[in-house]
């Protein structure tokens, strides 16, 4: 998988910016991916085909 794709991805699911992707931004992404509408929301991101 290209390295760029998966550092975009990462720092979408990185809400806070602290340079991590803890359990709550895992939960928030997969809640997100499931119900939101917004093709360019970041839990979109979690399970995105690159």
């Amino acid at each position: 998988m290209p390295a760029q794709p998966m550092k975009e991805a990462f720092h979408r699911l990185d809400r806070d910016g602290d340079g991590t992707v803890d359990p709550a931004e895992i939960d928030a992404a997969v809640v997100e991916f499931f119900t939101s509408d917004d093709p360019n929301a970041p839990g979109i991101w979690l399970y995105k085909p690159f």
